[in-house]
């Protein structure tokens, strides 16, 4: 489902090298799940961030089905993976139904469509947040947010999903 083939990440900080992560291999299975673990400022978000592609690899590359990132468009790639952040703040603000429904259709010019709200609002009550639904997600605490960020991430039923700091302000 997803592989990493000998992949490395590096900054250039202060005019030097600073070596990130180095020679990075695995192999997740569908069905899988990975825990990375480690100390702050190891790399384990820019790990993640390398994985999908929102960072580039400096050596290396990922595989999803067996197809390396860079031969997906941004839209194909979105459809089959959902990634939540570590951020737990937004400077911008929207009703919760459509901060969910949003994550339907990546790259959506228009407002989403019926469909899009219905499975949101199904999402939602599957994870007994529909109470939040028409509330502003400005408003709500840092562990209703992060409730409502995994509600997005799963309303489009992602071949993969990635979770940084997933447990953050959750009671």
């Amino acid at each position: 489902m997803l592989r990493i083939d000998n992949a490395s990440f590096y900054r250039i900080y202060k005019g030097k090298k600073q070596e990130i992560l180095r020679n990075i291999n695995c192999t997740l299975q569908e069905g899988e799940v990975l825990s990375i673990l480690g100390r702050n400022g190891a790399g384990k978000t820019t790990l993640l961030k390398c994985m999908v592609g929102l960072l580039k690899w400096s050596a290396g590359e990922s595989l999803l089905m067996g197809k390396a990132l860079g031969h997906y468009t941004h839209k194909e790639m979105w459809k089959i993976i959902s990634y939540v952040p570590q951020a737990k703040t937004y400077s911008f603000d929207m009703k919760v139904l459509d901060m969910v429904a949003l994550e339907c259709n990546p790259f959506v010019g228009i407002k989403p469509k019926a469909k899009h709200f219905e499975d949101s609002l199904a999402m939602l009550d599957e994870l007994k947040l529909s109470h939040l639904a028409q509330k502003w997600c400005l408003a709500l605490s840092g562990g209703e947010l992060q409730m409502v960020l995994f509600a997005r991430a799963l309303v489009k039923k992602p071949r993969v999903l990635i979770l940084d700091e997933p447990e953050s302000n959750l009671d």
